[in-house]
């Protein structure tokens, strides 16, 4: 195998997109690029800027893998709803209308993910963030609780911002 280069500057340096680069020099292709993508998600040709198109190409499956596992609208390799879009209209419509701001999301690999970087280079385990951080210490991973007295940590589901929004913005504490 030769040299691989990864290239992170300014404004591609969230969380997220580090991972998602990371993937791809470890050989993965995007979600959306999948040989059963149809199934899931529409193309809206028609929105795609021009020159970009080749960005939402179909992969077939003996060039990329789904390791047996199903679609994965979380994944970290997953295109944004209006990625390359022309407008601030949707490139990719999810087939369930409820995952449409889920795609893109740039918080952490899924559980898919891992799971395929584990069957990719024969792995046993995995753990992501969440799985291993709980948030009922007032100091965990690395993380500092409010110091008001009945503030708790909140596991959200959804992050002021959307999916662009990296763990800088997920975790806020609520008052119980």
């Amino acid at each position: 195998m030769g040299k691989q280069e990864l290239s992170v500057g300014e404004n591609c340096d969230g969380l997220g997109t580090v991972e998602h680069e990371f993937l791809h020099a470890l050989g993965f292709w995007h979600e959306q690029s999948r040989f059963d993508r149809d199934d899931y998600v529409t193309i809206m040709w028609n929105q795609i800027k021009a020159g970009k198109e080749h960005n939402f190409n179909i992969h077939n499956d003996t060039v990329s893998s789904s390791f047996g596992l199903p679609y994965d609208y979380g994944s970290v390799m997953h295109y944004s709803k209006t990625a390359f879009s022309k407008s601030s209209e949707p490139t990719i419509v999810t087939k369930i209308p409820e995952f449409l701001d889920v795609i893109g999301q740039h918080m952490e690999f899924s559980d898919s993910d891992l799971l395929k970087l584990n069957r990719l280079y024969n792995c046993t385990t995995a753990s992501t963030f969440l799985d291993s951080c709980h948030f009922e210490e007032p100091n965990i991973c690395g993380m500092i609780q409010s110091k008001g007295g009945n503030a708790k940590w909140a596991r959200v589901q959804r992050a002021k911002g959307g999916p662009q929004t990296d763990y800088t913005n997920l975790c806020r504490c609520q008052a119980t």
